[in-house]
């Protein structure tokens, strides 16, 4: 039996390993930054609210549909560098987690896939209280099981202008082959007026297979079908 030369598998790795880094080299993302310096507004039909979205997937703006907070894109005093951030008020009667869900003190967004369906990875974002009082907090939940388990949850320990940043995988069966996503983020503070504020919120998914994929298989292939003619 007669293999292919060594030269010929290393070409075809090659090929193989070009062909896959292009439908790996860079994720689908949603990201809200919040928009730029003198787009601060408690308009939420601003474009600020807005987020810019790579590859496959499309998100909505940042709302609150029930009216329940006050939101806003804000430099306040001690901004962040990254300023301007989104600022949320809960407006009193919310000064725990579990009264801020049966309150509805929440903002949310949907990621949808602009074709076939959403692969989630993971939600990242910066959260930090506005100021000294205590407790503040955030609490994550999302449409992939009707927003009923905590995705991430806790009490804030920085002070703007310093944020935390949180990290959540999403990388579990249920957050898979979705036509939609949605997330409530609630926030509870000691008191209407003092904020709980957010910046840099960014939703990842994997790429469906595409035409790397599809290359990378063919010169599977073609390598297997060489060899057997060679036999």
């Amino acid at each position: 039996m007669r293999v292919p030369p060594l030269r010929e598998f290393g070409v075809v790795a090659t090929m193989i390993a070009m062909a896959l880094l292009r439908d790996t080299a860079a994720a689908d993302t949603v990201t809200y930054t919040f928009g730029s310096a003198g787009q601060e507004t408690t308009a939420e039909t601003s474009p600020a609210y807005s987020p810019v979205s790579i590859g496959n997937l499309s998100g909505t703006p940042v709302t609150d549909p029930l009216g329940t907070v006050g939101i806003e894109i804000s430099s306040a005093a001690t901004a962040p560098p990254s300023a301007p951030f989104l600022r949320l008020d809960p407006q009193g009667n919310s000064t725990s987690a579990a009264i801020a869900i049966t309150n509805n003190k929440y903002f949310t967004f949907t990621i949808t896939p602009n074709a076939g369906t959403l692969l989630s990875s993971a939600l990242d974002f910066d959260v930090t209280r506005g100021g000294a009082g205590t407790p503040r907090g955030y609490l994550v939940r999302s449409s992939a099981d009707n927003f009923t388990a905590d995705l991430s949850t806790a009490d804030l320990q920085t002070v703007r202008p310093a944020f935390t940043h949180v990290n959540i995988p999403l990388g579990a069966p249920e957050f898979q082959n979705l036509s939609s996503l949605t997330f409530r983020f609630y926030s509870y503070s000691p008191a209407a007026g003092n904020s709980v504020d957010y910046d840099n919120i960014v939703f990842t998914a994997v790429p469906e297979p595409g035409s790397g994929i599809l290359l990378a298989g063919g010169l599977v292939s073609l390598l297997s079908a060489r060899g057997c003619r060679r036999r």
